[in-house]
């Protein structure tokens, strides 16, 4: 699919939706590959800001109050932006995290467009246990791309780059850099589903991406729709842990590159059902089995484990449709294409 050749590479991944998207970043009809493009939840692909007015923030009032609004807009982020990590919503600490609303399109402008310090949290905040199946003001059509992250200066312990939770659908996370990150770079969990994770620089994270972590709601997840999502085409470089780890949760992980993993790439928690295809590991260990209830199935990866392969009982093709990069060029178009920089803008 792609040329060897960087500059036909780029050209040709641009659009591509596999390697990344279109040669004019800003053309909002772009959509996901993966489960961020299936029709469910009465939402029909992700679209974030697409028909709503372009605008451009350059400090953080500005993008605070952009993302904050309802209806479908398209904010352009310039240079870079210090959140504040001492906030609140709804009356309860968010831990730097900036809530956006549906049908937003958050893209950065060049290669400098940063985010620094805080985070944004893509849900309704505090959490609920009590809500068990997707409410109908659920968070949903969100896009994130083209942002460095940089949580150097976050709350200790607790800020993420992107928390997408709490029953959200159809997000779009896509050639980012995430850096500094004081907890997950980009975790998704509380029934969160539909999401897609494509072409992302993810550099020396200690929890880079976690995929279902309930903390004490009781979801009835084997009879929901509940952490569907797709990985491809990120760099984890070294990284610590959970690239991702996923519980209670479906996960597509495929043309991925790890380089230099410190810990471990993949993390097979509970009740997870991971399918991994043609991914390529360059130093460090492959999987870990965190519990004996979840399931691994790899095929063609470059270092190929499974666990309990019999428990994915599920096929991506079932949902969407995706092209395979051979497991041997993964980390060349990899690491050509991935992070925040790569698109023409």
């Amino acid at each position: 699919m792609y040329s060897r050749n960087v500059t036909s590479l780029l050209l040709v991944a641009l659009f591509s939706g596999i390697g990344c998207t279109s040669a004019d970043s800003t053309d909002m009809s772009q959509r996901p590959v993966g489960f961020g493009a299936v029709d469910a939840r009465g939402q029909n692909g992700t679209t974030g800001g697409l028909g709503g007015p372009t605008v451009t923030a350059t400090t953080a009032e500005e993008l605070m109050n952009y993302i904050s609004q309802d209806g479908p807009l398209v904010i352009q982020v310039k240079g870079t932006i210090r959140l504040p990590t001492d906030v609140t919503h709804n009356g309860a600490d968010t831990y730097g995290m900036h809530m956006v609303r549906s049908h937003k399109t958050i893209i950065g402008i060049g290669e400098d467009a940063t985010i620094e310090a805080g985070g944004f949290g893509i849900g309704f905040y505090p959490w609920d246990n009590t809500i068990l199946s997707t409410p109908p003001d659920a968070t949903k059509n969100v896009i994130i791309r083209n942002l460095n992250f940089d949580q150097k200066d976050g709350v200790y312990g607790e800020t993420d780059g992107v928390n997408i939770f709490m029953w959200t659908h159809h997000v779009w996370v896509d050639h980012c850099t995430f850096r500094n990150s004081v907890d997950g770079s980009v975790d998704i969990k509380r029934g969160a589903s539909y999401v897609t994770v494509s072409n992302n620089l993810f550099i020396e994270a200690p929890q880079a991406c976690m995929l279902g972590r309930h903390e004490g709601a009781e979801i009835p997840y084997e009879a929901t729709d509940h952490h569907l999502v797709t990985y491809h085409h990120n760099w984890y470089r070294d990284c610590e842990e959970r690239m991702p780890w996923v519980y209670w949760g479906k996960a597509h992980v495929f043309n991925n590159y790890w380089s230099n993993v410190q810990g471990h790439a993949l993390t097979v928690g509970n009740e997870s059902q991971i399918y991994s295809e043609n991914n390529y590991l360059d130093g460090g260990a492959f999987v870990t089995v965190h519990s004996e209830d979840g399931a691994l199935l790899d095929q063609g990866s470059l270092r190929r484990e499974s666990h309990n392969p019999a428990g994915v009982q599920w096929n991506p093709h079932s949902f969407y449709d995706y092209t395979l990069d051979p497991t041997d060029e993964v980390k060349e178009i990899v690491m050509a294409n991935a992070g925040a920089g790569k698109l023409a803008l």
